[in-house]
């Protein structure tokens, strides 16, 4: 069994690779989106290697909406999250995935809340 599976109980199946393969961007990438520290990740399945790098973002249909306000689920005009915008949202306490999709309304609720939190780190 993988790092993943072990950790998720998200069963495996097929071929295990060491890790060392992947780039450290894709360590990364996997690390946020299964929510597991880049430490405990050593060995990945094939499975899982497709579930979280290469499918994860075609799977993500509509907005994650981080603020629970939508009342529907908004499809169109989505814009997927990067590592670099993860990273910075989960220190603004929003645990928001890179290969996550946003709408436009929530993203720029994010970048207020961000610029806001840049102003007052100035302040200080």
């Amino acid at each position: 069994m993988c790092s993943i599976g072990l950790l998720t109980s998200d069963e495996c199946n097929g071929q295990q690779d060491v890790i060392k393969t992947l780039s450290n961007e894709e360590k990364i990438t996997i690390s946020l989106r299964c929510n597991i520290e880049l430490s405990n990740l050593t060995i990945l399945s094939e499975r899982h290697t497709t579930k979280y790098l290469k499918l994860y973002p075609i799977w993500q249909k509509a907005c994650c909406d981080p603020f629970n306000k939508l009342t529907k689920k908004i499809t169109k005009n989505l814009i997927v999250v990067t590592i670099n915008e993860s990273q910075v949202m989960m220190r603004s306490s929003l645990n928001i995935a890179p290969g996550k999709k946003l709408c436009k309304p929530c993203k720029q609720k994010i970048a207020i809340k961000e610029d806001l939190k840049e102003k007052k780190q100035s302040q200080e």
